[in-house]
């Protein structure tokens, strides 16, 4: 920052960027321990219990575990170090990360739109509640956000600047990712661009294979065990609902294609020898050949029924071609009847025989009886943008949960997009990049598969949201030519407006950070619960039963992490089979749970039976609301008598049943 720079920025911005700091930094780490573990805490806890008594994190029911693998060493020798409580120590590692976040989002702020973009998006970063509680979470998503924007530093100087050494870094820091999370594969892939668009730039291909043969080993060799059939053989017919990450497939309109393997791999292949071709054609400067190549491609998508992926292509093509200092007029006039005409024809006439053509129809909407024409035009339509599943695996957890904030960035980035796109000037290319990474990580985050569709998953990524917000905002204030000191007062006016009106924003839930309140989510929305990371009170229900067992009891535990606050070991855990985290668990032949190598019981029989025939009391924690989308109420609606202590949260219950007493009503 030059001293010009600096000054106009103290100017104005200085004291609230270092008041937003602060309270963020605050936020973060006051009360960091308090909150019990929760149940991806709690196996990033357990493992790091593992790597500590044996130096590996293996399962005591056989395996590895492998998520956040340089988080679970760095914490295990943080703890080896330093002896502190285990709450603390867990959280220690993500916090620091995501504070130390603020220095790359400032660099990439600032270079998308000056000190003043830089001094906003820092303020929105600080002060963003979905920020601060991923903070305080216990998980690799923080470590990997911050990864992710500093290589986004080094991406942007070996693309835009061509730097060859900030390429080594990102190859660096994408290889050391995969170590920290998986999603550094899309990390390795981006460092191809620059390799191709460069020639003297190699080490993208080094490091990027290198990367793939860490991905192959760590996760071939060592991935988490899901059993095939899974085990006990009276739930095998169920064991296709072990969870996993997939990519999902598109469901197009000439299937067939897709029916062998032989062609779904020449297909591919082709598809990656015309984007190299793309890629290589647009780095030789011959645009005039790679422009109509792209937007083949984009036509293509269309006629086979991918529409939002056609959109997508034909958004990062166009970010393309204006660059090469080709007005946006110039470009339509050029390439219109190629981009366009075909795409409208494609569309109409799939919207005329879904409105008029009940075999067509049929079709579209997978063979179903769809006999009304709106209902099938709208079956239909949902069909063609459904790849990727940018609405239901992206947007739609964002909206239920801060519907206001998403509105407001999605219309700034569109605004903005628009503008980078007409502008066409050279000054700053860079911003022409961050918006083609923004539609790549949506698409990247819609077409992986997993059973939840949440809005964590998009976490590593909402740093560049609040960047291109505020970038678009100073755009369209430097559009109509506004004076310096005006936008300032303008972009402090949005900034206020939009924490006032965001979800994402309250200043009362920093100051009752460490109050059950706001750590066990009351009076939260289901949904807002869920993006902020739901939180439950594990610790009291086994406090209780800690001071009130006898040696001789006999314990059941159903609540994942409960076993950790537990003096002793308890007989037996309890997960309904209808519940993921049983396929998770469940890895032995034998019944047998992952992570404690106890007897797992999967049925509310089973715990019944084990109850009637206990010679001593019997103690059982169990949930008592929806757990993974699954209702757990069984034991509380069917034996209240039992309970004898209820969780802050009046999430889970503590039964007391009494040997030979009253097992007659069970």
């Amino acid at each position: 920052m030059s001293k010009l720079e600096l000054q106009e920025f103290r100017s104005f911005f200085f004291l609230p960027v270092l008041l937003a700091i602060g309270v963020g930094v605050w936020a973060r780490f006051s009360g960091l321990g308090i909150a019990p573990l929760i149940d991806d805490e709690y196996y990033l806890a357990k493992s790091i219990h593992f790597i500590l008594s044996s130096g590996v994190p293996e399962f005591p029911g056989g395996g590895y575990y492998t998520r956040g693998l340089a988080q679970q060493y760095l914490t295990a020798g943080l703890l080896w170090l330093v002896p502190m409580d285990l709450e603390f120590a867990v959280r220690l590692i993500p916090a620091m990360c995501n504070v130390l976040c603020i220095l790359p989002l400032y660099l990439l702020a600032k270079r998308m739109g000056g000190p003043l973009v830089a001094g906003a998006s820092v303020i929105l970063f600080a002060l963003s509640l979905w920020e601060t509680e991923f903070a305080r979470f216990a998980r690799m998503y923080a470590p990997f956000q911050l990864l992710f924007l500093t290589y986004l530093v080094f991406w942007f100087k070996a693309v835009v600047d061509k730097h060859e050494r900030s390429l080594i870094f990102c190859a660096l820091l994408a290889c050391f990712g995969i170590l920290v999370y998986a999603a550094s594969l899309l990390l390795l892939l981006f460092c191809l661009v620059p390799a191709f668009l460069e020639k003297r730039f190699k080490a993208g291909w080094y490091f990027a294979l290198i990367g793939f043969g860490v991905v192959v080993f760590i996760y071939w060799r060592f991935g988490v065990p899901y059993p095939q059939p899974v085990s006990p053989a009276d739930l095998a017919a169920l064991n296709n609902k072990i969870p996993g990450v997939s990519a999902i497939l598109p469901p197009i309109l000439i299937p067939i294609i897709f029916d062998s393997i032989p062609a779904t791999t020449t297909l591919a292949l082709a598809a990656l020898f015309v984007l190299y071709a793309i890629v290589r054609l647009w780095a030789r400067n011959h645009a005039n050949l790679a422009v109509p190549l792209l937007f083949t491609v984009s036509l293509v998508a269309a006629v086979i029924n991918l529409f939002t992926l056609s959109l997508a292509i034909t958004l990062i093509g166009l970010l393309l071609a204006t660059k090469r200092s080709q007005s946006l007029i110039d470009l339509i006039a050029e390439y219109g009847a190629l981009l366009f005409a075909p795409l409208l024809i494609v569309l109409f006439f799939y919207v005329g025989y879904l409105s008029f053509n009940d075999d067509w129809c049929g079709l579209m909407t997978g063979g179903m009886n769809v006999k009304k024409q709106p209902d099938c035009l709208k079956q239909g339509l949902t069909i063609l943008f459904n790849f990727p599943e940018i609405v239901p695996r992206f947007a739609a957890p964002m909206f239920r949960s801060v519907p206001i904030a998403l509105t407001v960035i999605a219309l700034t980035t569109a605004i903005g997009l628009f503008l980078t796109i007409i502008n066409n000037n050279e000054k700053n290319p860079a911003s022409r990049f961050l918006y083609i990474f923004i539609i790549v990580c949506i698409l990247f985050v819609s077409v992986t598969g997993t059973h939840q569709t949440i809005s964590r998953y998009s976490f590593f990524f909402y740093p560049l949201f609040l960047i291109s917000s505020t970038s678009s905002v100073n755009l369209v204030f430097q559009r109509f030519q506004v004076r310096k000191r005006t936008r300032e007062i303008g972009m402090m006016v949005f900034l206020v407006a939009f924490m006032v009106i965001s979800r994402d924003y309250s200043y009362a839930h920093l100051l009752q950070i460490n109050t059950d309140q706001v750590i066990y989510r009351q009076n939260y929305s289901h949904s807002m619960a869920n993006h902020l990371l739901p939180r439950r009170d594990f610790e009291s229900p086994i406090d209780y039963l800690n001071q009130h067992r006898r040696p001789n009891d006999l314990v059941i535990f159903a609540p994942t992490p409960a076993d950790i606050y537990f003096e002793q070991r308890p007989h037996f855990i309890y997960i309904p089979h209808s519940s993921n985290r049983f396929w998770e668990r469940n890895v032995s032949t034998v019944g047998l749970d992952i992570w404690t190598d106890l007897p797992l019981l999967y049925r509310e029989r089973d715990v019944i039976d084990v109850i009637s025939e206990a010679s001593d009391d019997v103690w059982l924690v169990t949930f008592s609301e929806e757990w993974n989308g699954e209702p757990l109420t069984f034991f509380r609606e069917n034996y209240p008598e039992f309970i004898v202590y209820t969780s802050k949260d009046n999430t889970i219950d503590v039964f007391f049943i009494k040997a030979k007493h009253n097992t007659s009503n069970l």
